[in-house]
């Protein structure tokens, strides 16, 4: 189409929009809720298609969004019908496209008047509401810790763009999330430590079908059981996008197109989540809430997968993803184990204690790292001298201190001696050492691995106080 005929479209579909968002609690009959989705949809082709720098909606959106996300918070979710709860992820959905959609074009005005309609603060309590949506289990026990969330495809894909809108957001406006006060950003912290568990079931499936796959007469385990919990009664269901969950289908239809599918947005959802971490680990800022939340501990479970064997086709495919997000996900606790090594000097240096043990030095550190650590409190800075000594605790000096051989300062991407730094001690991590000064074994890792769990279980039960 011409310019003027884009412009002419774009006010009418902005018309239609408006009109069909100003009824009531959308209290509307199935036909004008289904031609506003419709129009939702066009929308969001339109931004994509046309590049509209100015989206003129954002108010009628993003109080449609807050409408549906209040509706998942506020009703008993077990007595909807899965055709409702369909329907009303297919609009969450359609309008968290037109957000990203529309913010994420470069040299636009979308992000400040995304902010202006209160855009983040809806998106804060859209993943609020998504979680509760997903979580099938009220209090989790350490026997169901891969199987207590439940979503669908259209449940995945509302994640990651929550994740996308979350990381565009604090690219443009950093401040929106570091000025956050500390229950919200918390908050917020906490909400992503549980999403960052739908790629870690993945990542367990995908261990569990390798072990399975290489051992077949093995005696039952914890993983052997989950695998065939999950594959129990499923083999007989059709699986429907909108209502059927995304691990289900992954197990009991591990070939089908459904299954690649899936577990392809998971993996995307790894990445973006990963992206997003990554972002926010270079801020000393929210280096409390990525302990206090457990993120932090997170992503050294996560490294517990690192250099899993792979015994067929469709493994060897994700293992080229799963190592590089892992590599991902061991720069963010580097980057965060930098910073609490700084604050562990300064406690030290403080007066709180006389043991040096843990100090990790380096002749090339960044005047960055210590100026960044003065923005914070001290009750922030003890936080992190107390997670470097629990982590000195558990890895041991040796270990740790390949990860930070010669640190400069947090980083995006590290360069390559600092990934060399982290290929060593993922090397290590995943690996036997018959080192008495540095025992580390598969019986360690898993021991590791139920002491990551606790620990997180505790950190949601006291919601990370």
């Amino acid at each position: 189409m011409s310019p003027t005929a884009v412009s002419i479209f774009i006010d009418k579909l902005s018309a239609l929009l408006k009109e069909y968002t100003s009824f009531s609690d959308f209290e509307a009959t199935p036909k004008k809720l289904s031609d506003l989705l419709i129009i939702l949809k066009g929308y969001a082709k339109a931004i994509k298609v046309y590049s509209i720098t100015k989206y003129g909606c954002f108010k009628e959106v993003v109080s449609s969004l807050s409408h549906f996300s209040s509706r998942l918070a506020q009703e008993d979710l077990s007595k909807l019908s899965p055709n409702t709860l369909s329907e009303m992820s297919n609009f969450v959905l359609a309008l968290c496209r037109v957000l990203f959609r529309a913010i994420r074009l470069e040299k636009s005005e979308n992000p400040n008047l995304f902010l202006e309609a209160n855009g983040i603060e809806t998106v804060f309590h859209l993943l609020q509401s998504m979680l509760k949506k997903i979580n099938i289990t009220a209090h989790s026990e350490h026997e169901d810790y891969y199987t207590d969330l439940s979503l669908t495809f259209h449940d995945l894909k509302i994640f990651n763009l929550i994740v996308q809108i979350l990381k565009r957001v604090f690219i443009c406006y950093p401040s929106q999330l570091i000025v956050l006060e500390p229950e919200k950003k918390l908050q917020l912290f906490l909400n992503l430590q549980i999403v960052s568990k739908i790629p870690l079931i993945l990542f367990e499936l995908i261990k569990t079908k390798s072990e399975n796959a290489s051992n077949e007469k093995a005696e039952p385990n914890i993983d052997n059981l989950l695998y065939e919990h999950l594959l129990e009664d499923q083999f007989d269901q059709q699986f429907d996008s909108d209502t059927a969950s995304v691990f289900d289908v992954i197990v009991s239809e591990p070939n089908s197109q459904n299954a690649e599918v899936y577990t392809s947005k998971i993996f995307s959802l790894s990445n973006n989540l990963v992206n997003l971490l990554t972002e926010l680990s270079m801020k000393v800022d929210f280096s409390t809430a990525f302990v206090q939340s457990g993120l932090t501990w997170r992503c050294l479970e996560y490294l517990t997968y690192y250099g899993t064997s792979t015994n067929d086709k469709e493994n060897k495919l994700n293992l080229q993803s799963t190592t590089a997000n892992l590599e991902k996900f061991c720069n963010v606790f580097r980057n965060n184990v930098i910073f609490s090594n700084e604050a562990y000097i300064w406690k030290l240096t403080g007066g709180f204690t006389s043991r040096g043990i843990g100090i990790i030095t380096s002749k090339e550190k960044s005047a960055k790292v210590i100026q960044a650590l003065n923005k914070i409190d001290n009750a922030e800075k003890l936080i992190l001298a107390n997670f470097h000594d629990c982590v000195m605790n558990i890895l041991g000096k040796h270990i740790l201190q390949l990860l930070l051989m010669d640190y400069y300062e947090p980083a995006i991407t590290p360069d390559e001696k600092d990934r060399s730094n982290i290929l060593s001690f993922l090397k290590v991590y995943s690996t036997s050492l018959h080192d008495p000064a540095t025992l580390w074994n598969a019986e360690t890792r898993q021991e590791l691995k139920n002491l990551l769990i606790n620990q997180i279980f505790a950190i949601n039960n006291s919601h990370g106080r």
